[in-house]
């Protein structure tokens, strides 16, 4: 399965377990995200348990991380814990995102 590429628009890959309380916290965040950026950012949750290859692939290693991928799948950006909403709308601003 791959995670690139997702119909021209930026992609956020959510890995995480979805448990732990960071991870709810960032899901909360990103449920904002997806409200505000509607049809032109999509936010995608990779749970690293079931989908260890994808997890492997991109190295991650502690969660919650974040990885924004640009309309074309190549990663432009990666943050591990807890990313607010204003970092996350910092970045899609300068990947040319507006809400």
């Amino acid at each position: 399965m791959s995670l690139a590429r997702s119909k021209n628009r930026v992609l956020i890959a959510d890995f995480g377990l979805g448990l732990c309380r960071q991870c709810k916290a960032q899901s909360e965040i990103l449920e904002k995200v997806r409200a505000a950026y509607k049809e032109k950012v999509v936010v995608r949750m990779v749970h690293v348990n079931k989908e260890q290859a994808l997890t492997a692939r991109y190295q991650v290693e502690t969660i919650p991380h974040l990885v924004f991928f640009d309309p074309t799948g190549n990663v432009t950006f990666r943050n591990t814990g807890v990313m607010s909403y204003e970092d996350i709308s910092s970045q899609l601003s300068r990947m040319g995102v507006k809400p």
